[in-house]
Formats: C-alpha cells, sequence, structure tokens
C-alpha cells in the first residue's frame, strides 16, 4: 500500500491542515483511507448524509485493499 496519505500530511502541516481518513474497524487492522466529503441538500430531511470512501489513492492511483463491508 502506498504511503501517499503520510506524506501529503507531512505537507499540510505548515498550513495546519491534515486529511480526513475515516475509522475502519476490521479484524485484519485497517488500512488508511481517504473519505470524500459529502453534505446534505435538504438539511430539513432526515437522515445523514452517506460517506463516501475512495477505493484508490487520490494522489497516486495505487487501489486501496478491499474493505470489509458491514451490515
Amino acid at each position: 500500500m502506498c504511503k501517499c496519505i503520510d506524506e501529503v500530511n507531512v505537507r499540510l502541516e505548515e498550513y495546519n491542515t491534515r486529511l480526513v481518513i475515516p475509522l475502519v474497524f476490521s479484524i485484519s487492522g485497517s488500512p488508511k483511507m481517504v473519505i470524500v466529503a459529502t453534505e446534505k441538500i435538504e438539511t430539513k430531511k432526515r437522515g445523514k448524509p452517506m460517506r463516501l470512501y475512495a477505493t484508490y489513492c487520490p494522489f497516486c492511483g495505487s487501489p486501496y485493499p478491499k474493505r470489509e463491508k458491514h451490515g
């Protein structure tokens, strides 16, 4: 797996910024993955916005390991 997330976070430190990394619980350990930011369009409707996780590194294009499906 690539080290892009760590490398980009080091570069972002000077701007007091970091990438959003979701918590992914799995028995085999959790790979670092980038979450795609989403928001609700109609704020009066119930429910949370859908979470999207990148399946490929947005920086180098390497595929992330497949996530375990829960639920």
